[in-house]
């Protein structure tokens, strides 16, 4: 497998609670799907269950565009293919690839969802 990020296809997203679809050629089989939520009020408690579910959540106002997260969700499963996470599971590892600093806790905060943040 190249090193480069393969060209994955365009996002795909249909209305509703359909997601934006992003596949990667050097990763196949692996999907990313992303939905956007907007006027959420209860972020606290879904920060506390984080560990239970099977997904990411990322404070999409300050994610630029959806290049950003299709980069950190290629450089996410690069590192678990190569076994050198810097976070505990994939899902925190695409939140921290959306920062560019080395410091999990930091990019952890500033990415991920806060109990303040609605979408």
């Amino acid at each position: 497998a190249s090193s480069r990020m393969a060209s994955p296809s365009e996002p795909t997203a249909g209305g509703g609670c359909d997601p934006f679809t992003f596949t990667y050629e050097d990763f196949p089989g692996r999907v990313l799907r992303l939905f956007f939520f907007t006027g959420v009020q209860n972020c606290s408690s879904i920060r506390h269950k984080l560990r239970e579910v099977d997904m990411a959540f990322i404070n999409a106002r300050v994610v630029p565009d959806l290049w950003a997260v299709r980069l950190a969700g290629f450089k996410a499963l690069y590192s678990e293919r190569r076994g050198q996470l810097a976070t505990r599971n994939l899902h925190s590892e695409l939140v921290f690839n959306l920062s560019s600093s080395k410091n999990i806790s930091d990019s952890l905060r500033r990415f991920g969802i806060a109990d303040e943040s609605n979408s």
